[in-house]
C-alpha cells in the first residue's frame, strides 16, 4: 500500500510491507509493477498495480531546488511525471537571486512562469519557497532573505502580485531558523 504523510510542509512517501500469514515473509513493491510472491495465499495476493488512493488536495512533493535548476524541458518532464503520480500539491524555490539579479527593476520571471504554467496545466497547486536573495540585497550578510527586510518584503509582495490567483501558498525562506541559510536567524 503507498501512503503519504505531510510532515512540516515536506510530503513523506512510503511503501508499506504486505505480510504473508505464511512463514511471516513480507512482498513489497517492486520499481515496477508490483507482483504478489510466492510465499502469499492467493486470498491476498496482489493483481497487477496497486492504486492510489484519492487524496484530493492533500498528497504533494517537495523539490526543493532542483525543479528550479532544471533545464524547461526537465521542468517539463518532471512536472508531468508528479502529476503521473497523483500528487496535487508541489513545494518548489523561487529563488531571488535568478529573478532580480542586478537590481529590483531587471526581472527574469522565466522560470517561475514555466513551473506556474505547468503545474496548472497538470491540475497541481504550486507552494513557492521564497529563498537566495541576491548579491546587491545583501546575500553575503543574510543568506535567504536581506539585511534590509524592506528589501525581502517589496520582492514578496511583487511575487504575490504576479501570481494572484495563480499560486495560493508561499513560504518564507527555506529553513530559515538553520544557519547554514540564515547566518543570524
Amino acid at each position: 500500500m503507498l501512503a503519504a504523510v505531510l510532515i512540516a510542509g515536506a510530503v513523506v512517501i512510503a511503501v508499506l510491507a504486505t505480510r504473508s500469514h505464511h512463514k511471516n515473509t513480507v512482498t513489497t513493491a517492486s520499481s515496477s509493477v508490483p507482483t504478489a510472491s510466492t510465499t502469499t495465499p492467493p486470498s491476498i495476493a496482489l493483481k497487477g498495480p496497486i492504486a492510489l488512493p484519492t487524496l484530493p488536495s492533500k498528497m504533494g512533493l517537495s523539490t526543493g531546488v532542483q525543479l528550479w535548476d532544471a533545464t524547461p524541458s526537465q521542468m517539463d518532464s518532471e512536472i508531468s511525471g508528479i502529476a503521473a503520480v497523483g500528487a496535487k500539491w508541489l513545494r518548489t524555490s523561487l529563488v531571488w537571486s535568478d529573478v532580480e539579479p542586478v537590481s529590483a527593476n531587471q526581472d527574469d520571471w522565466s522560470r517561475a512562469d514555466r513551473i506556474v504554467d505547468d503545474s496548472r496545466n497538470a491540475g497541481i497547486q504550486v507552494i513557492f519557497t521564497l529563498s537566495g536573495a541576491p548579491d546587491w540585497a545583501g546575500a553575503q550578510q543574510s543568506g535567504e532573505f536581506s539585511t534590509d527586510p524592506q528589501l525581502y518584503a517589496d520582492f514578496a509582495a511583487k511575487v504575490a502580485a504576479r501570481y494572484r490567483g495563480l499560486v495560493r501558498v508561499y513560504e518564507l525562506g527555506n529553513e530559515p531558523n538553520g544557519t547554514h541559510y540564515v547566518p543570524q536567524p
